[in-house]
């Protein structure tokens, strides 16, 4: 049996150096990996690595309750709100404290670990007798430290450690990148970056620098989208949950993760960034026009013509449309540019093209392009 040691402490934290309360919390793990080690239900776990990693999440999950950094607590509300119950599965007595270590909790805790090691293999019964009886022992190590155990100032720091404004976004990203990956209320999100990076090296049509690129993109996509959490909630809902106990931090709740497109740079100032989203649901002028177009085909007035012309002078106020060297039309904003028309095509084209060539003239890619002309 190998001995757990701080570096992997660490992987479930967002720092980078142990003190003595972490030190406390490793060796709080190397005890619970005692019990599992030798329990019934050891040979659940496949691997001995999978038995390490239950273990530390089993101490950071006490770390949690005994620093009331309110993770634990969320789960089980949310639970209680849902279901009228603080945990699936198991009947509560009224001895369970939502903000304090319960045996239920450590139950669900082993169980989920052992869930997720045989998914899609076979559904674990989440009372077995061998999941109870090592729930007790790891639950009667921890009731004897409960009264002593140190709070982890550095985890409060971290998440709560002043108020949380509108500017503070990277801030919350960090937050949420650290909830997503290493936190152990989620033990599934790891392995799917990691199967949807490998997919994307693996697809022939893909190039290491394009690979680099959408690798990135997933991982950003999944911390805000991926739903293997807990009750299938995203990490973004979660911290809106957690951060209820927290009124520095509502807007936690607020935070909404947009669709993916792509954005078009308008303009830029000191504090933000323009964009207009080239892939929104709203029409374009050319659908407007020819909308209007059919409309007055199929029920004509006398003034019809008039009508039309009228249109067609607003028509191309706040759209151009330009051909691509095989004759296909473009719909692009006024005011686009030369880089622009690339990035239209094809990401690729718009990263490494040098040059642009506009009615068989060369032209900057700076340079702004009208209704009709042809590259």
């Amino acid at each position: 049996m190998k001995k757990i040691y701080p570096k992997k402490w660490l992987e479930l934290h967002p720092y980078k150096q142990t003190n003595s309360v972490d030190q406390y919390y490793v060796g709080i793990a190397n005890e619970i990996h005692k019990r599992l080690y030798s329990s019934t239900i050891a040979d659940a776990f496949e691997e001995e690595e999978n038995i390490r990693y239950t273990s530390l999440c089993l101490a950071a999950w006490f770390e949690d309750v005994i620093s009331q950094t309110g993770i634990w607590q969320a789960f089980t509300a949310e639970c209680r709100k849902r279901y009228g119950a603080y945990l699936p599965f198991y009947p509560i007595k009224g001895d369970y404290f939502p903000d304090e270590i319960n045996l239920e909790d450590i139950r669900f805790l082993l169980w989920h670990h052992i869930q997720y090691l045989c998914r899609g293999i076979s559904a674990i019964n989440p009372e077995n007798p061998g999941i109870e009886q090592t729930a007790q022992e790891i639950y009667g190590l921890l009731a004897e430290e409960y009264e002593t155990a140190p709070e982890n100032e550095r985890m409060q720091e971290f998440l709560y450690h002043s108020a949380m404004g509108e500017e503070d976004f990277f801030r919350y990203r960090e937050i949420l990148d650290w909830f997503h990956y290493q936190c152990y209320f989620n033990i599934e999100n790891v392995a799917q970056c990691r199967d949807e990076a490998e997919r994307l090296l693996d697809d022939e049509k893909i190039t290491p620098e394009m690979a680099e690129t959408l690798i990135y993109a997933t991982r950003t996509s999944l911390t805000f989208k991926g739903r293997r959490n807990l009750l299938s909630l995203t990490s973004p809902e979660w911290l809106a949950l957690i951060g209820k106990a927290h009124p520095e931090h509502q807007l936690w709740g607020k935070v909404k993760a947009r669709e993916n497109s792509c954005y078009l740079l308008e303009k830029e100032d000191d504090e933000f960034l323009y964009v207009k989203d080239l892939c929104s649901e709203d029409e374009g002028e050319l659908e407007k026009w020819l909308k209007t177009i059919k409309e007055i085909l199929d029920d004509p007035q006398p003034d019809a013509i008039d009508f039309l012309d009228t249109i067609k002078l607003n028509l191309f106020a706040s759209e151009i449309f330009v051909f691509t060297p095989k004759g296909e039309l473009k719909t692009m904003p006024q005011n686009s540019t030369a880089l622009d028309f690339a990035f239209s095509l094809h990401t690729d084209i718009g990263s490494h093209c040098i040059g642009a060539k506009v009615n068989h003239k060369l032209v900057p890619l700076s340079y702004k392009v009208a209704t009709r002309w042809r590259f």
